[in-house]
C-alpha cells in the first residue's frame, strides 16, 4: 500500500534556514492531521548546529532519506548550477522510490527538480504539487545572472511551462506571483494556481522582551544576494551619518553573494553607524530582534511576481514597523500601506528612507502603533496556523482525488 505524502528539497531538518523550516513545519503538520509523511533531501553541509546528521532516519513521524551530492562554493554562479544538476541527478537515481507515494511535493529550488517529480507522475501516476519560492528563469535574468538568450534561460523556461502544464497544483506565495503566472505562461489555468503565504519559522512571543539598547536600531536580517538592494540602505547609512544623526545604528546580519561589498564598502566610507554580523540563529537572532526598533526589507528593482523575501514574516510577528524598499506593486508593499504597518520607498531614494527612519526615530507612539499593526498583518495574513491550515485542506481535496 503506498504512503501518502512525499517531500522533495534541497533542505530540511535539522537545518535552520527558512527553505529547510517551511517544508518540515508542513511535514510536521500533515503527520499531525493523520497522513504517512516522507521527505528526501539533501545532506546539509552549512546550515545546522553541528549536531551529527545520518543519511536516514525518522523524526516526528516523518521518514527522511538524505542524499549526498557535490556542493561547493554556492556563491558563484557555476558553484550554483553544480549544486543543483548534482542534487537532482541524486534524486532521479532514487526515482522508484518516488513510487512508494501517492502525492509528491517538489519545491522550486533546484528549479529543475519539478522534472523529477512530473516524470514520476508519468510513471507512477503520482500526484504532483509544486511550491514556487521563487519563478524561473525570469528572476535570474532579471537579477542579471542569466541572459535571457542563453540556452540555461530557455531551459528553465521550458521546465516552468511544463510543470505549470502539469502539475496537479501549482502554490506560489503572493497574488503578484499568481499574477504573474497567468500572465506569462501558456498553460497556467487560474484554478490550479493557489496563493498561500510563507510563515515565520522562528517563535517570536519573547521579541517584545524590554530593549536595552538606548540607540534606536534599523535591522536588516536574511539574504544579502542579488536580488536584494543593499546599496539604497548603505547610502541611507552613509547620509544619516554625513549630516551628523546620532543615535541610528544600523545592523545587517545574514549571508549570500553581497556580504563581501557591503563589508568592503563599508570600510571605505567609513561607516560608524553600521554593525555586520554573519548569518544568525538561536540565542542571537532573538537578541537581534528585541534591540530592534524597525526592519528593512529591499529587492532589486523588476522582480514583481518573481518573489518575496521569507523574512518578512518575521518581521511582521515581531511587532515592529517595516520600511520596504521594493516596488508599490507588491502585493506584500499593498498589505504594509493598507495596515499601516510601516513605509515603502522605491530603489535608490535613499532621502525618502532616511526621512522614513527618522520619522519613526522620533515618534515613538507612531513607531508602536504601526508595530502592532505589523502584528495584526501577520495574524491576519501571513500566521502560521492559518498558512498551514490553507495547505493541509489544499492536500485533503488532493488525496480525496486519488
Amino acid at each position: 500500500m503506498k504512503k501518502d505524502i512525499l517531500f522533495l528539497c534541497q533542505f530540511f531538518y535539522p537545518e535552520y534556514v527558512s527553505s529547510a523550516r517551511l517544508p518540515f513545519d508542513l511535514a510536521k503538520a500533515l503527520v499531525q492531521a493523520g497522513y504517512t509523511v516522507g521527505a528526501i533531501c539533501g545532506y546539509p553541509k552549512e546550515y545546522t548546529y553541528g549536531t551529527n546528521v545520518t543519511a536516514h532516519e525518522e523524526v516526528d513521524c516523518i521518514e527522511i532519506k538524505r542524499l549526498r551530492y557535490l556542493q561547493i562554493e554556492r556563491s558563484s554562479f557555476i558553484g550554483k548550477i553544480v549544486n543543483y544538476l548534482s542534487f537532482t541527478s541524486s534524486v532521479l537515481l532514487r526515482l522508484f522510490t518516488l513510487n512508494k507515494y501517492k502525492i509528491l511535493i517538489v519545491y522550486s529550488n533546484p528549479p529543475i527538480l519539478p522534472l523529477v517529480a512530473l516524470l514520476s507522475k508519468a510513471l507512477f501516476r503520482n500526484k504532483v504539487i509544486f511550491i514556487g519560492f521563487d519563478i524561473y528563469p525570469e528572476i535570474a535574468y532579471k537579477s542579471n545572472v542569466i541572459t535571457n538568450t542563453c540556452t540555461i534561460y530557455k531551459l528553465l523556461s521550458w521546465v516552468s511551462n511544463v510543470t505549470v502544464k502539469y502539475a496537479d497544483k501549482v502554490v506560489v506565495l503572493s497574488e503578484d506571483m499568481k499574477d504573474f503566472l497567468l500572465k506569462e505562461r501558456m498553460y497556467s489555468k487560474e484554478e490550479r494556481i493557489s496563493v498561500i503565504p510563507i510563515w515565520a519559522t522562528e517563535e517570536t512571543n519573547e521579541y517584545t522582551a524590554q530593549k536595552k539598547c538606548e540607540k534606536f536600531i534599523v535591522a536588516y536580517l536574511g539574504n544579502m544576494g542579488i536580488c536584494q538592494d543593499m546599496e539604497t540602505i548603505l547610502n541611507t547609512a552613509e547620509l544619516l551619518q554625513k549630516k551628523d544623526v546620532e543615535n541610528i545604528e544600523f545592523i545587517l546580519a545574514g549571508h549570500g553573494t553581497k556580504l563581501p561589498g557591503i563589508k568592503e564598502m563599508c570600510q571605505e566610507k567609513s561607516l560608524k553607524n553600521v554593525r555586520i554580523y554573519d548569518f544568525l540563529h538561536g540565542d542571537d537572532f532573538i537578541k537581534v530582534l528585541q534591540e530592534s526598533d524597525c526592519f528593512v526589507l529591499s529587492l532589486e528593482k523588476d522582480l514583481v511576481g518573481l518573489c518575496l523575501p521569507s523574512k518578512v514574516c518575521t518581521y511582521l510577528q515581531a511587532g515592529r514597523p517595516i520600511i520596504a524598499v521594493m516596488e508599490n506593486e507588491f502585493e506584500l508593499v499593498k498589505n504594509i500601506k493598507e495596515y499601516k504597518a510601516g513605509f515603502s520607498v522605491l530603489q535608490g531614494e535613499k532621502e525618502n528612507l532616511a526621512a522614513c527612519i527618522q520619522l519613526l526615530k522620533d515618534s515613538h507612539d507612531e513607531c508602536v502603533i504601526m508595530g502592532n499593526n505589523a502584528k495584526r498583518l501577520y495574524e491576519d495574513k501571513y500566521s502560521k496556523s492559518k498558512n498551514i491550515k490553507n495547505f493541509t485542506c489544499l492536500i485533503g481535496q488532493e488525496c480525496r482525488g486519488i
